[in-house]
């Protein structure tokens, strides 16, 4: 009974002379024993900042000093790569699941810090990577070309996506309000919003009709004699083919004549507008139908009346059908009626 408490005391001596470096606590005068026998301080009293921390000790500190760690690192770097590796492998779905929950909690602060050192270091950065592009030109082209080659389906789907989604306040804002009218969506502020080229209503246009519109302008700058489409904004399919500007340019550079008589683009906005967007007909509105043709029509023609022709208060708003109506059957708007007055 005796022997086996004796051999039971110095087991527990020679484990906790093992683990916890001694019986010296680590508090006592800020000093810790390496528990390693070969340690290059010689079993020597180390102070408690050559301890990395450690959770599952007593102490809250390794059992093992920083140079011992370092030298047995340097020792089996092979062993301890291919053991990382191997428990990786066998836990990598716990493994992404863990990083994925750490990230939704710290997306936020994490992605505020790396903004903040990118904005107090943007300078030294970007230098660091143009001379690390000048100098590994080559492999960067090969990799982004190899990277193109095996992602063809995959970056085709992305960038369709990214040409139909809706474009940011933020991010064109800048850059497009020198030469639209625009302003953020009042439901969603993150959004933008510019006016029609036809009909003069807000609408939220994509990403690829605002960069057409860009890529327009910069080649007009770019290409001063040179012919190009200006790639102008449209709330829809029906204003587009309705406005007398699209497509209105030949490939040769020549410039199509009206076939007819156009309003004034800016009267009939201000028509539409007043009107909101309505048929004063029918009752059809853009909201309820965003494909609807809206026309501004003359209640006097301008032929018999040109003094009011740009009156707004002479127009009124009716949609393509109506307006085609008003010209059949209201007495004095027919065309035979309109050509009288032409030939007068």
């Amino acid at each position: 009974m005796l022997e086996g408490f004796l051999a039971f005391f110095l087991f527990l001596f020679y484990w906790r002379l093992k683990v916890y470096g001694g019986f010296m606590p680590a508090a006592q005068n800020g000093l810790k024993i390496c528990s390693n026998p070969n340690c290059i301080h010689g079993g020597k009293p180390q102070p408690i900042d050559n301890f990395n921390k450690c959770a599952r000790s007593k102490d809250g500190l390794n059992v093992y000093c920083k140079d011992c760690r370092k030298k047995y690192r340097e020792e089996n770097k092979d062993k301890i790569i291919e053991q990382k590796k191997t428990h990786y492998k066998k836990n990598f779905e716990k493994i992404q699941a863990y990083k994925k929950m750490w990230w939704d909690l710290n997306k936020e602060e994490k992605c505020k810090e790396r903004r903040q050192k990118y904005e107090e270091n943007k300078d030294t950065i970007l230098a660091k990577q143009k001379e690390d592009y000048k100098q590994n030109k080559e492999k960067y082209q090969e990799r982004s070309k190899k990277y193109r080659c095996q992602n063809k389906e995959k970056l085709s789907e992305h960038s369709k996506a990214w040409r139909k989604a809706l474009a940011l306040y933020d991010t064109y804002f800048d850059q497009i309000s020198k030469y639209e009218e625009c302003q953020r969506d009042p439901e969603n502020l993150e959004l933008i919003q510019v006016k029609c080229k036809y009909c003069g209503k807000f609408f939220n246009p994509s990403n690829g009709q605002l960069q057409a519109r860009l890529n327009a302008i910069n080649r007009s700058f770019q290409y001063q004699n040179r012919s190009h489409g200006e790639c102008n904004l449209y709330c829809s399919k029906a204003c587009k083919l309705s406005c007398p500007s699209y497509r209105k340019r030949t490939p040769n550079g020549k410039i199509k004549q009206n076939t007819s008589r156009e309003v004034q683009p800016e009267l009939r906005k201000m028509v539409l507008a007043r009107d909101n967007w309505t048929c004063q007909k029918c009752g059809k509105s853009k909201e309820d139908f965003p494909e609807l043709v809206l026309h501004c029509h003359h209640i006097d023609p301008v032929k018999s009346n040109p003094i009011e022709s740009a009156d707004i208060d002479n127009c009124v708003t009716f949609c393509k059908e109506c307006h085609k109506w008003v010209h059949k059957n209201i007495p004095g708007c027919s065309l035979a009626d309109l050509r009288k007055c032409i030939n007068t």
